[in-house]
């Protein structure tokens, strides 16, 4: 049928996407083992995106630090952080902080500033020379998402980094510059939403979706195969982001999150026959399909701050964990919204899982007190008046009390995670992000 046909030819795109991420890491790669210095390539970018995000301002580029900024300088960590030293006093607007100090101070919530430029750059990532994909590319890029993602992965970020020492007394064996660090852990919150947003996209077309966030949905605004390659440009631009970080661990880690998506679909075809196995499969898909993305994120950063004397396979652990438990208890709130809340609180459409024909955890705990339910999933609500049916017998049951409940045990166990990390106020953030997950009404 068309529902079937839609869903395997989104598996198709995300697998396209897969080999993708697998090229930008065959590129970083190849770099690593010729000649060609990476730095002539994304140098002056790198060494632009950090002085801007020091604060300093465009006539600073004819100060005594312009030199830093030449993309063929061999400049090791010790040079530039040398020339950072003596140069700063005399910049015409130098910033408020040294980069070390702010790289130490700085690791409280990020601010809506901050979280703005996310967007920003983004939009400027997605350019194109046809103007109707670029306009369906950065269509949800408007600011009107909650950067949920980038924000936990940022103060994941703070949280794994706090550990490095101060850059002015490290030395240049290193293995990791903390500035550097700094600048690929945004570059990873800006990822982490590009490939949620284009995940979106591409579940729009195949829900048909009619709004999203209070506004036309995509699918609507452009034609279905428009919307699927304005998919697949976010993708192509976040991979190519991320060949640019270097670091072939973390495009391995982000390489299975483009995976997991396509399992998570493919998963959301069937349903088990059992109440157990049910069960299991809707926690596996969550995990594949929400918490995957996060986990990995998370994961990421942590990878991005160890260096050759200041490494933790412990930090990594619980940085994925936490994102992987915070994940899930965000997908059970989200099914328990989807029946309890209106349209118009959600910004969306609400029952669609129903309507989609999908079991999800309010539903499955239902079906234990009401058997009613069970021919109906396995129809996949299919029937006139199965929709209706259904939520009407989740309502009466403690289905949703459930949910809810095991929602809690999974932020609660990703508190446990985060209260493992070293730096207490982003330890406090994380913890009260977990909190807020579980007892948001939209």
């Amino acid at each position: 049928n068309v529902g079937s046909s839609s869903a395997y030819r989104t598996v198709l795109v995300r697998i396209v996407t897969l080999s993708l991420i697998i090229l930008g890491w065959c590129f970083v790669t190849w770099s690593e083992h010729t000649a060609v210095s990476r730095a002539s390539a994304v140098g002056m970018a790198g060494r632009l995106g950090r002085l801007c995000h020091r604060g300093w301002t465009r006539r600073d580029l004819t100060s005594p630090v312009a030199h830093l900024l030449d993309p063929h300088s061999a400049v090791t960590p010790v040079e530039y952080r040398r020339k950072l030293q003596t140069t700063t006093t005399t910049c015409s607007s130098p910033p408020s902080a040294s980069p070390s100090q702010s790289l130490h101070t700085a690791f409280g919530a990020p601010t809506p500033e901050e979280m703005g430029r996310i967007h920003v750059d983004i939009i400027a990532q997605l350019n194109s020379d046809n103007a109707h994909l670029e306009d369906a590319a950065r269509y949800y890029f408007d600011g009107a998402g909650k950067l949920m993602r980038p924000y936990i992965v940022t103060i994941m970020g703070r949280a794994c980094r706090s550990s490095l020492p101060d850059p002015l007394s490290c030395d240049s064996e290193s293995s990791s510059w903390p500035d550097q660090i700094e600048m690929n852990q945004n570059q990873i919150a800006k990822i982490t939403e590009m490939i949620h947003t284009a995940s979106l996209v591409h579940d729009d077309v195949l829900d048909e979706a009619t709004t999203r966030r209070n506004k036309t949905a995509v699918n609507v605004a452009f034609t279905a195969k428009e919307c699927v390659l304005a998919g697949d440009a976010i993708l192509a631009k976040a991979t190519y982001m991320l060949a640019e970080i270097g670091n072939v661990r973390v495009i391995e880690i982000f390489s299975q999150v483009i995976e997991d998506l396509v399992r998570g679909e493919l998963m959301q075809l069937g349903l088990a026959k059992e109440p157990k196995a049910r069960f299991e499969e809707y926690i596996k898909k969550s995990e594949a399909k929400t918490a995957s993305l996060l986990a990995r994120s998370c994961h990421s950063v942590a990878v991005l701050s160890r260096s050759s004397k200041h490494s933790s396979t412990d930090t990594e652990t619980n940085a994925r964990e936490y994102g992987r438990r915070l994940g899930i208890a965000f997908q059970l709130i989200d099914d328990v919204l989807d029946v309890v809340q209106s349209s118009a609180a959600m910004g969306k459409e609400t029952s669609v899982d129903l309507k989609l024909g999908l079991a999800t955890a309010p539903v499955l705990f239902a079906s234990e007190e009401f058997e009613e339910l069970v021919p109906m999933m396995m129809r996949k609500f299919g029937n006139e008046g199965d929709v209706e049916r259904a939520h009407e017998f989740i309502l009466r049951s403690d289905g949703i009390e459930r949910t809810k409940l095991l929602a809690e045990e999974h932020a609660t166990a990703a508190i446990r995670h985060a209260e493992k990390l070293h730096h207490e106020p982003s330890v406090a953030l994380l913890c009260d992000v977990a909190r807020k997950v579980v007892s948001r009404d939209k």
